[in-house]
């Protein structure tokens, strides 16, 4: 699951929350799926951090519903601690790419909500 998620297609959705801003629909699509990726990579971690992931996962999910995006209740997996540190990771790469897109676009909230996710997730990423 992170393999795929966080190798080309998180190249992939970087490049168009980049992307020219004069197509609006494009970014928040974009930053939709990511947003959504990054939440099913912090919900399959299977590890509690100190709270910290979870944390991260309510930031995720307030993001989303700024957005209109509705998250709740998708997948949960059981994993081992590297896969776990990997998802989250790859979640932390994807959220940066979406902090990059709320700074260009001017969406002051929902860069509020990533960066607070990013920052849990790094907490959560030093607890071993």
């Amino acid at each position: 699951m992170m393999g795929i998620r966080n190798g080309l297609a998180g190249m992939v959705l970087l490049g168009l929350l980049m992307s020219s801003r004069a197509v609006q629909a494009a970014p928040i699509q974009a930053e939709q799926t990511a947003l959504r990726t990054a939440y099913l990579d912090l919900i399959a971690g299977d590890h509690d951090y100190k709270g910290h992931r979870v944390k991260a996962l309510r930031q995720v999910e307030a993001a989303c519903k700024l957005i209109g995006l509705n998250v709740s209740g998708d997948g949960h997996a059981k994993q081992a601690q590297a896969r776990s540190d990997a998802d989250l990771q790859g979640a932390q790469n994807l959220l940066q790419g979406v902090h990059n897109a709320a700074v260009a676009n001017g969406q002051t909230a929902l860069q509020q909500h990533v960066d607070e996710a990013i920052k849990q997730i790094s907490i959560a990423l030093s607890i071993k």
